[in-house]
């Protein structure tokens, strides 16, 4: 992973390259990084910036056959922002990587996603896709340009998502875009609210996680879990965790939380948001213990009083196998260090293979079988 401002220094006799970077120009000083490795047969590219200007092919391949002419396989994935007063469009962009150079000799075949309303922002990407995540970005992925268009070749090899598996959800995004396999996805980060249209398609997930106060209500977290069985794993605020139980009170979400989720991080302070202010801090930390206390393995929780009652954490979770406490420091009212605290909870009760304190703040513990 790498800033645009940086020219990495990179060993010239590498053959393979796979490079996750944040962009915001034309790609230049990547190029330079890029520049001495005659040796390369395969290269990635994965743009993660939100601000790049559409990619120019003719750029790309005049540097490619004056310094990567061993080349074969060319992967990419960039995300780009067009502004008002450029006169360079997709369509400009999308006939220059439609060259015999990557049509015919190399037979490199390239899409651009984007919204039919709107051409400003959108994303650019070889067929078929060659990574891991795909970032949704777009308010709609409803229409598309492809330089897949010779008649020799079996598209079904081209027109392929199947490798991606983590989904990174940033803009309302209606539907999928039709050649997406969302029954591959495995991990969803949602950084928007998430339609309803997609839950049918995300019958593999296992990891979902919430970001930006991003919120499902009870009843449509309910139908999500319905279509979502293998889930198991969690990443939200208390805030949401309260939303979407509706205060622990629905039986329906919470039994399916108690038989299904083996690894719950809770990423902000119990109770420390305005919505959680009806419970108390021993309330919240019940509440959690008795609903995932069945099936889960790992949790990660931050405290925001002194942790004496995180006690039940270690009585009931019988499952709990790893767990992570983020206590910092400063909330010590009572001047003793909260790692002594807890050091000397888990000592008592012979719970743990191992310890790990990497500072004043954090806390991990490794439980015995």
């Amino acid at each position: 992973m790498c800033h645009y401002n940086y020219i990495l220094t990179l060993p010239k006799i590498l053959q393979q390259l796979k490079l996750f970077y944040n962009e915001t120009r034309d790609g230049n000083n990547l190029r330079i990084s890029l520049q001495e490795m005659s040796q390369l047969t395969k290269l990635a590219l994965y743009d993660q910036g939100y601000y790049s200007p559409l990619p120019d092919g003719r750029r790309w391949e005049e540097f490619i056959k004056l310094s990567l002419p061993l080349l074969k396989t060319f992967q990419f994935c960039f995300h780009f922002v067009r502004y008002p007063n450029e006169s360079y469009d997709i369509n400009q962009a999308m006939a220059l990587f439609s060259s015999s150079f990557y049509v015919e000799e190399k037979r490199w075949f390239v899409r651009c996603d984007f919204n039919h309303q709107s051409s400003e922002e959108g994303v650019i990407y070889t067929l078929p896709f060659a990574f891991s995540q795909m970032r949704i970005d777009i308010k709609s992925c409803d229409m598309s340009i492809s330089t897949l268009v010779t008649d020799n070749i079996d598209r079904r090899n081209y027109d392929s998502y199947d490798r991606i598996q983590i989904l990174l959800f940033s803009t309302k995004c209606e539907m999928p875009h039709q050649d997406f396999l969302l029954s591959n996805i495995v991990r969803l980060v949602l950084k928007d609210n998430l339609p309803r249209s997609w839950y049918s398609s995300l019958k593999n997930l296992r990891h979902l996680e919430f970001q930006q106060h991003i919120c499902m209500s009870t009843k449509d977290f309910a139908d999500f879990l319905e279509y979502a069985t293998q889930l198991e794993s969690l990443t939200l605020s208390t805030f949401v965790l309260i939303q979407v139980t509706d205060f622990f009170k629905n039986k329906n979400v919470c039994d399916q939380l108690y038989k299904r989720i083996q690894s719950l991080t809770l990423s902000d302070c119990l109770s420390d948001t305005s919505g959680c202010q009806r419970l108390t801090y021993p309330e919240l930390l019940s509440y959690i213990v008795s609903i995932f206390c069945d099936a889960c393995k790992h949790l990660s929780l931050n405290l925001l009083s002194f942790p004496k009652t995180t006690v039940p954490i270690f009585q009931n979770m019988q499952q709990l196998r790893s767990l992570h406490i983020y206590y910092p420091t400063w909330r010590d009212k009572s001047y003793k260090s909260a790692i002594t605290w807890f050091q000397q909870c888990v000592y008592e009760i012979d719970a743990s293979d191992c310890i790990y304190t990497p500072d004043d703040a954090n806390f991990y513990v490794w439980i015995k079988d």
